[in-house]
């Protein structure tokens, strides 16, 4: 076989497979059977009311990866963590020693971080985890919706109103794109005007989806 013929079909794999996992992804924002690490630690970071920051998220990141590198994700020797990278799975699932190989060997160039983001973790071994940490044990965001509907405004809750709210105070009707004001600055102001008017903080995403970015 040639080599550009090895390429085109080793990309065309690659194609395959990353649109097998935006199918994924696009089914468990519904049906929440499994919840990603990225979105775990992302909700996990906003609980102590100042807002998500990086030092939350980092610290978010480190009980999550001690936690599979200690096995407690581990029933009968068998990982019961999903792990999805294009080109990287044929082996589906994640255990504490492969982690480890990705961050003493940096094989993600990040030291396991980008491999540890792209965990999954079944509902119920979520909602152990939430009670390992004495965290909330249902958060509304990771309940399911009805299948092929929007989530309700109820399911919503009022974040997405509190962060359109934030937003037109701060920027009335035309909000700074990505490229003036990029999402991290943006969420930090947002935050900043719900703290000062004594209100909970908001997701980053949330944030992008009421100033209308992806």
């Amino acid at each position: 076989m040639e080599e550009d013929e090895r390429f085109v079909l080793a990309r065309e794999a690659r194609q395959r497979d990353e649109n097998r996992i935006r199918r994924f992804e696009e089914s468990q924002r519904r049906k929440r059977k499994w919840i990603k690490v990225a979105e775990i630690a992302e909700w996990f970071s906003e609980l102590g009311g100042s807002g998500p920051n990086e030092a939350a998220l980092e610290n978010a990141y480190t009980i999550i990866e001690r936690d599979i590198l200690a096995g407690r994700f581990e029933e009968g020797g068998r990982s019961q963590v999903l792990f999805l990278i294009a080109g990287l799975t044929l082996k589906r699932r994640i255990n504490r020693q492969r982690l480890q190989d990705a961050i003493d060997y940096n094989l993600d160039n990040e030291h396991g971080r980008s491999w540890l983001k792209n965990c999954w973790f079944p509902r119920n071994v979520f909602e152990r985890w939430c009670a390992w940490h004495h965290l909330p044990k249902s958060p509304p965001r990771f309940e399911p919706t009805d299948e092929g509907r929007q989530p309700s405004a109820a399911t919503r809750q009022p974040q997405q109103e509190r962060a359109r709210r934030a937003l037109k105070a701060l920027f009335g009707s035309t909000v700074p794109d990505a490229a003036a004001l990029p999402n991290k600055h943006l969420a930090d102001k947002v935050n900043k005007w719900l703290k000062d008017d004594k209100q909970p903080p908001v997701g980053q995403r949330t944030i992008r989806r009421a100033a209308g970015r992806k």
